[in-house]
């Protein structure tokens, strides 16, 4: 057996000074650090890969910069600066590629590199354990694999990209690598690999038979009341597996300000996820999951920290454990006074306050005075108010326009406009319900939010993965909705909390057996003086929209300051549900829905014409058991109108 840790119930592990050295390269004693040159050469380190982020002309805070030049430095007491310059400049290129591909934002990866520049120098595998039985033509050997890196390269990589499968090249050049089991690429911990087909089946086979004891290590925000090892079985993709767990340590974790704790948990099954979700539906996620399409850290604090493996050669099962160092994370809790201070202070640095973030981005849009008019913005009154809205609210508009600018969709003028002449674009990002009975509810979806993921919005939350989440109101988690909506259009979304209830729905939907009626505005004035058929097919297929006009006027908010566009409020009421219907008969009838991109509600391609698609579904009619229902969900299009 290797490493039956007795101290490893405080999450500290203690490594034998042998292993020491292989894990970190050198063994430690043999090297002494000038800790002010250490220093020096890290700030300038530290100043160079933020400015590759942010422009040559950036500069950071000068305080902020030597705290982090001085957690780097210490890094460097077992490697050396060359390998800790080398991990760091590749940790920086894969920041700047996830940043390219709208996975991070560029302020959380700046805030990531001055908050933890010595856990971004740790991007190096390391040898924990060889078959000792076969030392001479090894079968099996074990590694830990770092966060953030994958087993095998892909297609898209970055500049100086590390994977397993390329340091195995370079240990073991005469022999191939074969994963014995998964571990996820945001994950670090214990890696079996085998050096031959036949090895690695019967290892699998081992895992497969859930005849292998996998024990984690885990970061979660909160404290959980678990007096004892406790049983988790809630359903992990499409199965019930089970976890134990249990809390080793309960602290503070001072990035986030707010109460954490180091759990230990243990499994014999292998379920994708398996951990984060049973712990994330136990009301205790792990540091680092993703909240509002970002990451709360700069890395999940999920170590697969032990395997437990019955090979046949063995007399016993050998164990193999990987260090986590997650205990060093965690502080002692502060005093009332001290953790009330902290909730006030909890947006810096971690999340810059409201004001703060409209400055900078603002500022960032090209906005002359963005101090004041950031202000302005916060207290200008439309309908629906910015100043009224959360907090929660603003940031997620403010990502999404984030994500759209660094994605070169919007421009950063168009941003600029946008806030200004619709304050309102920042607000109604929350999910609000509007009805209840039984195991159905009716909630207003809001505008620009996607009602399952998507891969090209890969920072948006979607409805489906809210209701799954913790941030959902208790009865409304794991509701499913029951129809679509696209995109960018607001309104009335049927959502069932049961499969009964959620099967008795599509087949409604599938029967035609459910009336919606949605309101849009046009640009020009439509000549109906009454309800007119729209029937032009889709995709070959025959469609039907009832349309009529509801009110004539302008649309006054448009960029030109002296013109001012024709425009109408038209309710629609579709009898077919294909795709883009709605907008796709009222375009082809020479009245494009305002702010539709897609289909010419923007004269001149211009992205800052309007700020959303102004259709919304108004009213859902359908049948109960007892009877039937009509839901309305208001809009404020009409006072749009001049």
């Amino acid at each position: 057996k290797h490493y039956n840790d007795p101290l490893r119930d405080t999450g500290d592990f203690h490594r034998p000074t042998a292993m020491a050295s292989d894990v970190a390269g050198v063994t430690s004693s043999t090297t002494v650090v000038d800790r002010e040159g250490a220093s020096s050469e890290a700030s300038d380190l530290l100043l160079r890969a933020l400015r590759r982020l942010r422009g040559q002309d950036f500069s950071p805070p000068e305080p902020d910069l030597l705290t982090a030049a001085v957690k780097l430095s210490g890094a460097t007491a077992a490697v050396g600066w060359e390998a800790v310059s080398d991990a760091l400049w590749a940790r920086v290129a894969q920041l700047e590629f996830l940043a390219g591909r709208g996975k991070l934002g560029k302020e959380v990866c700046f805030r990531f590199i001055l908050q933890h520049p010595e856990q971004l120098a740790d991007y190096a595998v390391s040898q924990l354990w060889s078959d000792p039985l076969v030392s001479h033509k090894w079968t099996l050997v074990a590694v830990r694999k770092p966060f953030n890196m994958l087993v095998h390269g892909k297609d898209h990589s970055f500049e100086g990209e590390r994977t397993v499968a390329s340091w195995f090249a370079s240990a073991h050049p005469d022999v191939s690598m074969y994963p014995c089991h998964t571990l996820q690429d945001d994950m670090s911990g214990v890696m079996l690999l085998g050096t031959s087909k036949s090895v690695c089946q019967s290892c699998k086979l081992l895992f497969d038979e859930e005849k292998v004891k996998k024990t984690y290590h885990a970061l979660v925000l909160g404290h959980p009341d678990w007096p004892e090892e406790t049983r988790l079985d809630f359903p992990a993709r499409g199965g019930r597996p089970i976890t134990f767990v249990r809390v080793l340590r309960r602290g503070w974790w001072a990035p986030g300000s707010c109460p954490a704790s180091l759990v230990e948990s243990w499994t014999m099954s292998g379920r994708a996820h398996q951990i984060e979700t049973h712990l994330r539906k136990a009301g205790y996620p792990i540091v680092g999951e993703c909240q509002h399409g970002q990451p709360t850290a700069y890395r999940l604090f999920l170590n697969l920290s032990q395997l437990d493996v019955p090979l046949v050669h063995h007399a016993e099962p050998v164990t193999i454990v990987a260090p986590h160092g997650f205990g060093e994370q965690l502080e002692e809790m502060p005093s009332d006074g001290e953790i009330a201070i902290a909730a006030q202070a909890r947006s810096a640095p971690c999340q810059p306050s409201i004001q703060d973030a409209l400055e900078s981005a603002l500022h960032r849009w090209g906005a002359s005075a963005h101090v004041e008019l950031a202000a302005d913005l916060r207290s200008r009154s439309s309908t629906g108010s910015v100043q009224e809205v959360a907090s929660e609210d603003i940031r997620a508009r403010l990502a999404q326009m984030e994500f759209l600018e660094e994605s070169g969709w919007l421009a950063g003028a168009d941003c600029l406009r946008m806030v200004t002449s619709f304050p309102d674009c920042l607000a109604s990002h929350g999910i609000t319900e509007v009805w209840r009975q039984g195991d159905l509810v009716v909630v207003n979806k809001p505008f620009n939010r996607l009602i399952y993921p998507k891969k090209r919005l890969p920072r948006d939350v979607s409805i489906a993965e809210w209701l799954a989440g913790e941030a959902a109101p208790g009865p409304l988690r794991d509701a499913r909705p029951c129809h679509r909506l696209d995109y960018g259009t607001s309104g009335a979304l049927l959502l069932a909390c049961s499969k009964e209830e959620a099967q008795r729905c599509t087949e409604l939907f599938a029967s035609r057996r459910v009336n919606k009626r949605y309101h849009a505005l046009v640009l020009g004035h439509p000549p109906w003086d009454e309800e007119v058929c729209l029937d032009g097919p889709i995709d070959g297929k025959p469609s039907e929209t009832f349309v009529r006009v509801v009110k004539r006027g302008r649309w006054a908010a448009s960029p030109e300051p002296h013109v001012a566009r024709e425009a109408a409020l038209v309710e629609a009421r579709p009898t077919t549900g294909r795709t883009h219907q709605i907008r796709l008969h009222l375009s082809g009838a020479g009245y494009p829905i305002v702010g539709d991109l897609e289909y010419g509600g923007c004269p001149q391609n211009d992205k800052a014409f309007a700020f959303r698609t102004f259709l919304h579904s108004s009213t859902i009619e359908f049948p109960l058991l007892d009877g039937s229902v009509s839901v309305e969900v208001p809009h404020d299009f009409e006072q749009r109108l001049t």
